[in-house]
């Protein structure tokens, strides 16, 4: 989980500095970069995802309980479309229109993302008193 929290944070921070270097209209070098490792870190974090979310990863009875809420409401096709295939989708396209879409698009996609998992979170605690 930490390594997925730190792709999402790092995708959402690469996606707000596009946003800034779109808004200041910086060099277009600096923006096709941008986009590109916005792109890589995205596939990242959707790779991490699909890893997180594979059953009989984790022994743990508050993590399997956890794993079947985020799998119950869909979790992952909401994330995958809405914080990863529709963005990168947005970014092929080239335009800036677009790449501002796909930009709220990945920062509405990781704030879902760290906020259902955070959500599905079960205690069980280890030892009785």
């Amino acid at each position: 989980t930490p390594l997925l929290f730190f792709s999402v944070n790092l995708t959402s921070g690469l996606a707000t500095t596009l946003l800034v270097a779109l808004y200041v209209a910086e060099p277009l070098s600096l923006i096709s970069g941008l986009e590109r490792a916005t792109m890589i870190c995205l596939c990242f974090q959707l790779i991490l995802l699909f890893l997180f979310l594979l059953p009989g990863t984790r022994n743990d009875a508050a993590t399997k309980e956890s794993l079947r809420q985020l799998r119950a409401s869909h979790f992952f096709l909401k994330i995958a479309l809405l914080g990863g295939f529709l963005p990168l989708f947005l970014f092929l396209k080239g335009n800036n229109s677009f790449a501002i879409l796909g930009i709220i698009f990945v920062l509405t996609g990781g704030l879902y993302l760290r906020y259902g998992i955070i959500n599905a979170g079960v205690y069980l605690p280890r030892f009785e008193l």
